[in-house]
Parts: structure tokens; sequence; C-alpha cells
């Protein structure tokens, strides 16, 4: 074998390793970033609960801070390639502002029915991402909760 055949193979050899390293460091970013969206899809959800609480008792700001975080969780939900949970987020968001606008025009909203509508596909939407999650977590256990 002549000492350019050597170098050739060992440029191949060499460029077989970076290529492999190079994916598994993509693959360990991938992953990270799939865990993160998904712990803030979980904390959203939290949140979500807590305001449409507070909306029901007739706290405005509450209301926008829903439509604000379904928007959120539509975008990361959407990164995730979660299309049920990006669609139940846009779902919310666009209750909320039907809300917030009839509110602008009619006055209060505390005992409106789309509030327990908004509350009702939150909870849908909890389901949603636990199955996400729990599909994720089969897969790869870095996406279980911490």
């Amino acid at each position: 074998m002549s000492y350019a055949a050597d170098a050739d193979t060992a440029l191949m050899s060499t460029e077989l390793v970076l290529s492999t390293a190079d994916s598994t460091a993509r693959a360990q970013v991938h992953d990270s970033r799939t865990a993160r969206l998904l712990r803030r899809l979980v904390a959203d959800t939290v949140l979500l609960r807590a305001n449409i609480h507070q909306a029901c008792r007739g706290h405005s700001f509450a209301l926008n801070e829903v439509e604000r975080i379904a928007h959120e969780m539509r975008a990361s939900a959407a990164m995730l390639g979660s299309h049920r949970v990006s669609a139940m987020s846009e779902a919310i968001e666009h209750l909320a502002a039907g809300v917030i606008a009839d509110a602008e025009a009619h006055g209060p909203f505390a005992e409106s029915a789309l509030l327990q509508q908004i509350s009702h596909c939150i909870e849908q939407l909890a389901e949603a991402v636990d199955v996400a999650q729990s599909k994720a977590s089969r897969s790869h256990p870095a996406y279980r909760p911490n």
C-alpha cells in the first residue's frame, strides 16, 4: 500500500469518526431541546389551569395570560411536531381572544359559558400533553420529568 493510499484511508477514517461525533452531538442537542420543550408544556399547562381559575373569578388579566400562554404552547408543540397539542393550544388561544373581545364590547365575562369551555379545553390539552410526554419518555429517558 502506498503512502497516498494510507493517507486516504486515514482521512476517510477521520471523516467517519467526525461524522459520527457530529451526529451524536446533534442528537444530544435535539434530545435536550425536546426535553426542555416538554417540560415547558407541562409547566404551561399548570399556569393555564391557574389562570383560567382566576378568570372564572372575574380577573380579566388572567384571561390575557391564558391567551398568551396558549400562544406560546402552540409554538412549542409545533416545534416538537405535536400537531394535536398545537391545534388544541390554538383553539384555547382563539377562545380566550374571543372572550376578551366580547368583554371589551359588552362588559364582565365571569359568568361566560365560554370560560367553562376554555377550562374544559385546558383539561383536554393537559391530557394531550401527558400523552406526548409519555410517548417521548418511552422512546428516550431524557424526556422524563425531573
